[in-house]
């Protein structure tokens, strides 16, 4: 029987190693949707409205730009890691830092000039009254 150039033992170090790595970084990256921030979003139809609801926990309100432009919402931002102490180690990161973008396309009949975002505990919600009027470009300041 031939004899393999380093100890069985040695192996299964380096397998599990590998195997508690991935349990530590997997999760965040999974967490995050595709390996970066990207904010959960629901999206709701009232009679009058149309109302988008995207969670961004950590995110603050200065760090979030909402724009509608040719009936397409964007959402973007970036949501900031806190600056390291001297001292501090981390053993753990699963939370996701970085820039993020989500776009929507909606419909016709959606108001420009009535769109308004509002943010409160984590949650950006921002209601599109319904109507057939126009679609100027608008930047929607969040309050």
């Amino acid at each position: 029987m031939a004899r393999l150039g380093f100890p069985i033992r040695e192996l299964g170090e380096l397998s599990e190693r590998l195997h508690r790595l991935v349990e530590e970084w997997v999760p965040a990256w999974a967490a995050s949707g595709r390996g970066g921030v990207y904010p959960a979003v629901d999206i709701l139809e009232r009679e009058d409205a149309y109302v988008v609801r995207a969670e961004l926990p950590g995110v603050r309100k200065e760090d979030i730009r909402v724009t509608l432009r040719d009936n397409v919402l964007t959402i973007q931002g970036e949501k900031r890691r806190q600056s390291e102490e001297r001292g501090e180690t981390y053993h753990r990161i699963e939370c996701a830092y970085g820039a993020f973008s989500r776009s929507f396309a909606l419909p016709e009949e959606v108001d420009p000039s009535g769109v308004t975002a509002r943010f409160e505990n984590g949650v950006l919600e921002i209601t599109l009254p319904r109507t057939q009027s126009g679609r100027a470009p608008k930047e929607v300041p969040v309050l």
